[in-house]
């Protein structure tokens, strides 16, 4: 399969440090009109590219951030959102091969249409780390794209030389999130994500209004984060104390 070339910034918006693109909010300023942000957030990933694989079009653009309750204000003033926090250990962490224990702490608002997720450093692992802009932008990290099959468009990507860099789930209960992280920078400047929403197993896709919801009422309360497994996360700790 041909590789496109790899996409450089074009203006003082963009600029590459490592293998990932900064970008500041003013990408959202910039393209307030709706046409011009789809196509904007389209053109992450060039025509060519998508075709010669077959891509859906794109259903999320991830945020690398400082901090992910200072982010949103800033994001929502720019009239995107409201964000739905959520902290949570996830079920499955595997980065580059190796089983962890971490802490993660996401927001999930919408935007013309497309999900914007701000992802802080997550406790346990340095995934996002390195893409976290030292003048405190969100950068553009990864844009994902919601299949059924995680799994066969994995390891399509996989099969064609990109390197697994994550592979996480989600979730509570019968309900969960799986993801893939492929390195694809070399070619896009950013990662590309594959990931599905289910529950006892059946894939469905998530309404936006339930996040607006959610993060319109966290909002309102003023409590910005909500534990996903607070269960869990309370055996983990009677776990720990008994040194189990």
């Amino acid at each position: 399969m041909k590789s496109p070339a790899r996409t450089t910034p074009t203006s003082d918006d963009d600029r590459e440090a490592g293998t990932f693109t900064y970008r500041s909010t003013r990408l959202f300023e910039a393209y307030s009109d709706a046409e011009a942000f789809r196509a904007h957030i389209e053109s992450f990933v060039p025509v060519e590219f998508r075709r010669d694989w077959g891509l859906p079009a794109i259903h999320q653009v991830g945020l690398a951030v400082a901090e992910v309750e200072d982010a949103i204000p800033e994001l929502e003033a720019l009239g995107i959102g409201p964000f739905l926090v959520v902290e949570s250990h996830p079920k499955v962490w595997i980065e580059c091969g190796q089983t962890k224990r971490v802490r993660l702490k996401t927001g999930t608002g919408y935007h013309h249409g497309y999900e914007i997720e701000p992802l802080g450093p997550v406790d346990g692992s340095e995934i996002f780390q390195a893409s976290i802009d030292p003048q405190g932008r969100p950068v553009v990290h990864h844009v994902a794209f919601r299949v059924s099959d995680v799994e066969g468009w994995t390891a399509r990507f996989v099969s064609e030389g990109y390197p697994l860099v994550l592979r996480v789930r989600i979730g509570s209960g019968p309900f969960n999130i799986d993801a893939t992280y492929l390195d694809t920078s070399k070619d896009l400047g950013l990662l590309v994500e594959f990931c599905s929403y289910s529950i006892f197993g059946k894939c469905f896709r998530a309404p936006p209004a339930a996040f607006h919801m959610g993060g319109w009422l966290q909002r309102l309360s003023g409590r910005r984060t909500l534990w996903l497994n607070p269960l869990s996360s309370a055996l983990s700790k009677r776990s720990q104390r008994r040194g189990i």
